[in-house]
């Protein structure tokens, strides 16, 4: 009798576990073969220059700012060119934005976290567009800032926007240094 009980135990805990095996497959291979993000069709890229300098000595306690007014899109030429109609209907998102250094061979790991915010004139409602809120030791000498996933098109598709960035140090800038921010807008 005994016997018999445990043999219907074992042979209840191998299907338990056989179907948990299962269960756990398939979940990976789900898991592995879904996508997080949509896979989106992008019809151009506007792409953006932002120059600027830091100056030498800033305090890594505070956070600094820079802004940037004005900049032109050449959103319709730009438009044009890829001959997208006026009345289609665009979504414009963050793409890339790589910061480097145009005076020399700067090491970018004094700098702690970057971010670039866009506003319209009036600077209120500023939206978030990249940031990189922990820059890393080794960054070397260009520093990739993360984008949101954002829609940006009432402002990208003036002629002209406005940035602010924001910076975190990790200690006191070295000297001067020209600043260059490559940034690219998705448009789908």
């Amino acid at each position: 009798m005994q016997l018999n009980s445990i043999h219907k135990l074992k042979t209840s805990t191998r299907r338990l576990l056989g179907m948990i095996v299962r269960l756990l497959v398939i979940l990976v291979v789900t898991t592995l073969f879904s996508g997080c993000t949509k896979n989106r069709d992008i019809l151009f890229e506007v792409p953006v220059r932002l120059e600027f300098e830091i100056p030498a000595g800033l305090n890594p306690f505070d956070k600094h700012f820079q802004i940037i007014e004005d900049v032109p899109t050449n959103f319709e030429i730009i438009r044009k060119q890829f001959n997208v109609p006026d009345d289609q209907e665009i979504t414009i998102r963050p793409g890339t934005a790589i910061l480097t250094s145009t005076t020399g061979d700067v090491n970018f790991d004094f700098i702690e976290e970057f971010g670039i915010f866009l506003f319209k004139e009036d600077r209120e409602d500023e939206i978030d567009a990249f940031l990189t809120d922990q820059v890393p030791f080794n960054a070397g000498r260009n520093v990739l800032i993360l984008p949101f996933d954002t829609d940006l098109t009432e402002l990208v598709s003036q002629d002209k926007i406005n940035f602010k960035i924001a910076f975190r140090l990790r200690a006191t800038t070295p000297s001067f240094i020209q600043m260059a921010i490559e940034v690219v807008f998705t448009v789908e």
